[in-house]
């Protein structure tokens, strides 16, 4: 991006009309920069970071005496917020963060807790033991 040094407006590219040639020039005033050599410019960008969804707000948030889901994580306390992120006829997701080893799950119903069949709308998000992402075979939520 290049800007006009007399006014400071942007700077458009336009084929010259006369003598061929591009050139830079000024929408508001007559201000034009011949193009005489080849102008590129290369910038790359900083990728984000993934973030918590949680933004770290997990600090101030309540406690609850639960064992961790992690087999090898010796946790007996877990952090628990509720979000409502479905339509609002729907109850609220429940989000419980370990306090040891940080894996995070969610259940989307109270009544989610006293069900053992496999066919719960449970959602696991935490990293798993081997410390990736996903899991084909999610271990059991909270």
């Amino acid at each position: 991006m290049q800007f006009c040094p007399h006014c400071g407006n942007h700077l458009t590219v336009s084929g010259g009309n006369t003598g061929g040639g591009n050139k830079m020039e000024c929408k508001t005033c007559p201000y034009q920069y011949p193009i005489t050599m080849k102008l590129t410019s290369r910038t790359l960008l900083k990728r984000k970071e993934l973030d918590d969804v949680m933004g770290g707000g997990w600090d101030n948030v309540d406690k609850i005496a639960q064992a961790c889901i992690n087999d090898t994580c010796p946790g007996r306390e877990a952090h628990y917020t509720q979000i409502q992120i479905r339509s609002a006829d729907e109850p609220p997701t429940t989000f419980y963060r370990c306090v040891e080893c940080a894996l995070t799950a969610s259940i989307h119903t109270a009544s989610d807790l006293n069900k053992p069949t496999p066919s719960l709308s449970r959602v696991y998000l935490g990293p798993s033991p081997d410390n990736t992402l996903s899991s084909p075979n999610p271990p059991p939520c909270i």
